[in-house]
């Protein structure tokens, strides 16, 4: 276990990926994962960026899997809603959405609503996307409300704007 060495091949497997190289970039992130201690801090962001990896290659159960361990990882080290915890739940829940099961990114994002963490607002947003995929236009309406009252000022010019991005959102595996 070397969690200083796995969090230097976990960066060299992000910054592979942001080449396009993602096949190098999961070798380097199965490699961090094997080094790295089950209870490091920097856990989740590796599982989270293996598993957007796994995405690109079209391996979308294992990148599922990579997704909830980000939760799964995050609860553990927090114990409790936090930034960390919030990110990880977007995370997951995005890449529902992306895979195209709109309800499992809902059952997500709902415990990660009850809190006030000031990133809540990204829960918001994917709740928006799911439930216009789903043709629930009045609840996708009211959470591109919150997302308006929550999001840092100035981030949607206003709510229709904001309801017409997400009606048009189209996402890439």
């Amino acid at each position: 276990m070397d969690n200083d060495e796995a969090e230097n091949l976990a960066v060299k497997g992000f910054n592979l990926f942001m080449e396009g190289k993602n096949l190098e970039a999961k070798n380097e992130f199965i490699e961090a994962l094997r080094l790295a201690e089950p209870n490091y801090w920097g856990l989740t962001d590796i599982h989270s960026n293996y598993g957007i990896v796994l995405r690109k290659l079209g391996e979308i159960s294992e990148a599922t899997e990579q997704f909830e361990l980000t939760l799964s990882s995050a609860l553990i080290a927090h114990k409790s809603e936090s930034i960390a915890v919030t990110l990880a739940r977007h995370a997951l829940a995005e890449h529902f959405v992306r895979i195209g099961k709109f309800k499992k990114s809902l059952d997500v994002i709902e415990p990660g609503l009850m809190t006030d963490c000031e990133q809540k607002w990204l829960l918001y947003y994917v709740a928006a996307l799911a439930c216009c995929k789903l043709g629930e236009q009045v609840k996708c309406k009211e959470y591109a409300s919150q997302v308006m009252s929550l999001a840092p000022k100035g981030k949607f010019s206003n709510l229709e704007n904001l309801l017409t991005e997400i009606e048009s959102k189209e996402f890439d595996i």
